[in-house]
């Protein structure tokens, strides 16, 4: 009887250690995906700032088609992410392809984008945990809360002036969209992810987010900014990845 006791404790014990080592493995996880953020990429004409872009591979990056209009002569790419200081240009690439969107159409801005092939991998450096491409069309419920990239304020970060602008992260809350159909009208479609401000306290920069950011919900990019929409006030469009899926794909 004694020797059936202790069995069972054992068996006990070890139940309570396995859903122990669970429980931490899933936190770890969680924890994991909770810090993973957008890379804090630059797409630079002649040195200059001129937008942001969004990694959707190991050596490419998706922008607004606007941002490659000069050619690949004039522009490279930069990554400012790992907490690079605002008078360091972070990582540099030099552009070696520049493919733009087949059905792109100057009538038409939902398909003006553009993915620049960069001359080598991307890498933020030790300890930077950057966002992965969504795959497949990724539901994300009314109030999620995302991240994308902002120009940050130069009143409060830069002293002086430098060619490439101070970027930094932006949290937004994902709406149900009404506000963007009232705004946008017949344009506005389900190719579309709607989103305001988290917080607006910001006194010198309280709204907006940057032409070409990536939005990242749960570790995943799930869209760009759709500043043919709207990427400044409170009332913030980003295109869905998953629409793009077939040009990226290419």
């Amino acid at each position: 009887l004694i020797s059936s006791v202790v069995q069972t404790e054992k068996i006990k014990m070890l139940s309570l250690r396995l859903i122990t080592l669970f429980a931490v493995a899933l936190a770890g996880s969680s924890l994991a995906k909770d810090e993973r953020l957008p890379n804090m990429i630059t797409v630079n004409m002649s040195g200059y700032m001129y937008c942001v872009g969004t990694v959707i591979s190991k050596n490419r990056v998706l922008i607004p088609a606007m941002c490659a209009s000069s050619g690949g002569s004039s522009i490279t790419v930069g990554d400012r992410s790992g907490n690079v200081p605002f008078y360091d240009s972070g990582r540099l690439y030099s552009i070696i392809n520049i493919k733009f969107h087949p059905d792109r159409d100057y009538m038409n801005q939902a398909n003006e984008y553009a993915i620049l092939t960069v001359d080598r991998a991307i890498d933020a450096g030790k300890g930077f945990k950057g966002a992965k491409l969504a795959k497949g069309d990724v539901e994300i419920p009314e109030g999620s809360i995302g991240t994308t990239i902002r120009r940050a304020s130069s009143m409060t970060t830069t002293p002086v002036s430098y060619p490439w602008s101070p970027l930094e992260y932006q949290s937004v809350r994902v709406t149900n969209g009404a506000a963007c159909k009232e705004m946008f009208l017949d344009r506005w479609t389900a190719d579309y992810i709607c989103a305001e401000p988290a917080d607006t306290s910001d006194i010198y920069n309280p709204y907006g987010v940057e032409s070409g950011a990536p939005l990242v919900v749960d570790g995943q990019i799930v869209g760009i900014a759709a500043c043919d929409m709207g990427c400044w006030g409170t009332t913030l469009a980003f295109r869905r990845i998953s629409t793009l899926g077939d040009f990226i794909a290419q």
